[in-house]
């Protein structure tokens, strides 16, 4: 399973980025530790910041993202919060895209979205919004994915609110 985890994320977001980004020189790094008998802590790292994943097999139970330069938590120690609100951003836009990708039980598996997010974010710090075009706002990157549309756009989280309004 550990082993299918690691080649499946790595072998799948290289897909995604060379068919959607024409960058496929963008490398993720998966490492995959027994957290428990039944559970693994995998973290993905990509040229930005590092997302923890806790699994459940393939079920994706909890997920954090944390920039580059902080500590990565040991397998049975609590997760921190990041110390960047770009961070946590991201980590609340994450959980959301799994309770999403839960709820609607499609086609789609939370492995795919996953994917599709880490895509969307692997220029997190040169990435425009796709409403305002702006790079910041408030200090902050684009760090909301729109997951239900084809071209993967981001947004700050100001814009968020205004595109689904409407």
């Amino acid at each position: 399973m550990r082993n299918f985890l690691e080649r499946e994320l790595s072998r799948s977001y290289r897909t995604q980025c060379e068919r959607h980004h024409r960058d496929s020189d963008r490398q993720l790094s998966v490492s995959v530790e027994p957290a428990s008998p039944c559970t693994n802590l995998a973290v993905v790292t990509t040229d930005c910041f590092h997302v923890l994943l806790f699994t459940r097999g393939l079920v994706i139970e909890m997920a954090q993202v944390l920039g580059l330069g902080e500590p990565l938590p040991r397998p049975n120690q609590a997760w921190p919060s990041s110390h960047f609100r770009c961070f946590r951003q991201l980590t609340a836009g994450l959980l959301q895209l799994l309770v999403a990708g839960r709820q609607s039980g499609g086609g789609t598996s939370l492995l795919q979205l996953l994917i599709k997010w880490l895509c969307a974010f692997r220029n997190l710090f040169m990435q425009r919004c796709a409403r305002c075009d702006r790079i910041l706002r408030d200090q902050l990157p684009p760090t909301w994915f729109d997951f239900r549309k084809d071209d993967r756009p981001v947004y700050h989280l100001a814009c968020k609110s205004a595109v689904c309004a409407a």
